[in-house]
């Protein structure tokens, strides 16, 4: 216990102020100002880091013109996110240099890109009770390592992307996010390869804020493949190839989420009793149980797909064990999010949605297996898990993820078998008729 105490004191002077990092002493990061500041009366870096600290006259061009009421693009296409940036990154851009070799004309949109990300996008990746985290600590943490500012500016102009705007704007924006994500994966993958202390709460958002890249990527790769099963031209081999790639890409969506494991397993108190605490810890969660009557029936319905591999004349298979763990897994996640949707509506407090998200984190990977060889259980199993992500309406980077998971299923199961995802394909608003001309002429077409 004293070594891990030890290690976490050094972690804090790393986050310290700029005076206590050049002087090598450890800071106890004090706010206004740290004790050592005081004690020496110098001016002490944490003030600019407040959120209350106002651009001074360095902030503005040569006629004095503010720098966040420059525009890179006409105003007439402008959204209330180019307003002035978190000051507290800002002065974070000015200790790591990350700018310094961007030309002056795109820094102001630099600006407003993690502005957006501050005020818009980072409370799709994390719930509301989390923010103060990602206002105060974040960029804290970006200033130490750079790459977790990198993934700040690819999945804020990744998200600026998906805002509307002209096409030039969102062309600019995905060029942005490609190029920002491309520099941050290289530092990331070198410094994954030695996981440590000191460096674990770096490594963590980096892979927090970067999954929701991961997967809209992969919802726009499955929406691609869905397009061309649905040609009916397709020879038999080539649709059963991009029936392959639509089941892998579902996997990988389960093993990008699983991804964080590597940190939290390891490094789980580690975390929990640093600066992250606020975003991984969820003592407040009930044990799940469904309440309400809704949830009650829910829960049946999904207790009854065991029937489907449970039956007399049914040959035991071993992947039935995991099957069963799975859909008990999911059971609970269903009660879960229930729990909490009532918690919220009846104290007035924001729904945790991150819950919807424990159940693919909780996947084993032999599941992971049998959605990838196509497996019939495993995919109604996955369909039904679709049902929660299409209740969660706010999370852009999930945007139509539930209805590729369920037309994943519809290709794989056939139509034989559609009675398995009748109702995660209704409370999707998916018409499992429109498949089956579809499904019918592809079926029929040569090899």
């Amino acid at each position: 216990m004293s070594s891990l105490a030890s290690r976490k004191a050094h972690h804090k002077s790393k986050l310290g102020c700029s005076s206590c990092k050049r002087r090598r002493i450890k800071c106890d990061e004090g706010r206004p100002s740290c004790t050592n500041c005081k004690k020496r009366e110098i001016e002490c870096s944490f003030p600019r880091l407040d959120p209350t600290f106002r651009f001074s006259s360095a902030s503005r061009n040569q006629d004095g013109k503010a720098l966040s009421q420059m525009h890179v693009f006409p105003q007439a296409s402008e959204s209330p996110s180019s307003s002035l940036s978190p000051p507290s990154l800002l002065d974070i851009f000015a200790q790591t240099g990350v700018l310094k070799d961007s030309p002056d004309i795109l820094r102001p949109l630099y600006q407003q890109i993690v502005h957006h990300f501050m005020h818009n996008t980072s409370a799709t990746i994390q719930p509301t009770q989390s923010q103060d985290v990602w206002t105060g600590t974040i960029p804290q943490i970006a200033g130490t390592y750079p790459f977790v500012l990198q993934a700040v500016f690819a999945v804020g102009s990744l998200h600026l992307s998906r805002c509307g705007g002209s096409e030039r704007e969102q062309k600019t924006f995905n060029n942005i996010a490609a190029g920002q994500l491309s520099l941050g994966l290289s530092q990331y993958r070198n410094a994954i390869q030695n996981i440590e202390e000191d460096n674990v709460e770096g490594l963590f958002v980096f892979s927090s804020v970067t999954t929701s890249f991961m997967l809209l990527a992969a919802s726009d790769e499955s929406r691609t493949l869905i397009q061309l099963l649905q040609n009916n031209d397709l020879t038999r081999s080539r649709r059963q190839k991009a029936i392959g790639e639509l089941a892998n890409t579902a996997g990988g969506i389960i093993r990008t989420m699983r991804g964080a494991l590597i940190f939290l397993v390891p490094y789980w108190f580690r975390l929990t009793d640093g600066h992250l605490s606020l975003i991984l810890k969820r003592d407040w969660w009930p044990n799940p149980f469904p309440t309400t009557q809704e949830a009650i029936k829910e829960n049946h319905i999904l207790h009854n797909l065991e029937r489907v591999w449970m039956h007399p004349g049914r040959k035991y298979e071993y992947y039935f064990d995991v099957l069963r763990t799975t859909l008990s897994s999911l059971r609970d996640c269903f009660a879960l999010v229930s729990q909490l949707r009532v918690h919220a509506e009846t104290t007035g407090t924001d729904f945790d949605w991150s819950s919807v998200l424990s159940w693919p984190i909780h996947c084993s990977f032999e599941f992971v297996g049998l959605l990838e060889r196509q497996q019939p259980e495993a995919w109604m199993i996955m369909a039904h898990y679709a049902i929660l992500l299409a209740r969660l309406k706010t999370v852009w980077w999930l945007d139509s993820t539930a209805s590729n998971i369920i037309t994943t299923a519809a290709f794989i199961l056939g139509e034989a078998k559609w009675s398995l995802i009748e109702w995660p394909a209704t409370v999707v608003g998916l018409d499992l008729n429109s498949f089956r001309p579809r499904l019918v002429s592809s079926t029929l077409a040569p090899t």
